[in-house]
């Protein structure tokens, strides 16, 4: 059974995860997005009373993905064989259809990767992606030039998102949530609330609890090299009730894949929709 997780299609439920409830609203707001046309609006236009809304923690103390700066340009060989990343991000692209001119924001973008698969899908939406690591994103924009891709990449921490509100169609991150204490998760999942439009989708991977001995001692390398604050949240298999608190509705399981660490799973939400963009997504 365990052979054919990653061929899951889209909202189809994972036999692992049947065994768990994932609290989902209605059916209605599952599916693609209604077409819609991003407009930029200037850093200014960032609500002042942000700040007082939501106290922002300090960012993410930066270490990168690899734990030193000179290994990074090797980041994308080594995912790809430690998390089957090409198999992962084409999977997630094929999880997240975009209609053209829609916005996506990928939230930990690294290298770009997923960003690259999402605009091979829909070549007309428009791409931003944050991460901390300005090497990451040097590697990402050498991508984009090599494909001709016009994003936009900033330099920023999850928990900090340096957008207006509502500006997003959907967000996308991947393998970013367990480099987060659970306290960061909180932040970064408000902030992704935030500049979602209100009916947007979010797709979250990263690794769920493991089930066994042998999926525990396959984490623990995981748990060690990123701290066992950061991944305590993973291993007791919170993250659908921390997507739950921060207001996402519809939250489900759409994918598991394994790999050598244990299960990357795949969760979809919504933004809370408002009543006459239900109707609209309905019909």
């Amino acid at each position: 059974m365990r052979s054919q997780l990653g061929r899951l299609l889209p909202g189809k439920r994972c036999p692992r995860s049947s065994q768990r409830s994932v609290h989902s609203s209605s059916s209605a707001l599952r599916g693609g997005f209604p077409t819609a046309f991003f407009v930029w609006r200037s850093p200014r236009a960032v609500p002042t009373d942000f700040s007082k809304r939501h106290t922002p923690l300090p960012a993410p103390e930066f270490r990168p993905a690899l734990a030193f700066t000179a290994l990074t340009p090797w980041f994308d060989v080594v995912a790809k064989i430690a998390v089957r990343d090409e198999f992962l991000k084409r999977h997630l692209s094929e999880l997240f259809p975009l209609a053209p001119g829609q916005s996506v924001l990928d939230v930990g973008c690294g290298t770009g990767t997923l960003l690259l698969r999402l605009h091979e899908q829909q070549p007309a939406a428009r791409l931003f992606g944050v991460d901390a690591d300005p090497n990451a994103l040097a590697l990402a924009e050498r991508k984009g030039r090599q494909r001709m891709v016009n994003w936009s990449l900033l330099v920023a921490s999850a928990t900090q998102l340096p957008f207006p509100d509502n500006c997003f169609d959907g967000v996308v991150t991947s393998l970013v949530f367990h480099h987060l204490t659970t306290p960061q998760k909180q932040q970064a999942l408000r902030e992704i609330q935030r500049v979602l439009r209100p009916g947007g989708r979010l797709l979250l991977a990263d690794y769920d609890a493991p089930r066994t001995w042998l999926e525990h001692l396959a984490f623990l390398p995981v748990r060690l090299f990123d701290g066992f604050d950061a991944t305590e949240a993973h291993v007791q298999g919170v993250l659908p009730t921390l997507l739950q608190a921060a207001g996402c509705t519809a939250v489900e399981v759409c994918a598991e894949i394994p790999t050598a660490f244990g299960y990357i799973t795949a969760w979809q939400a919504r933004s809370p929709a408002h009543d006459g963009l239900t109707a609209v997504m309905m019909a």
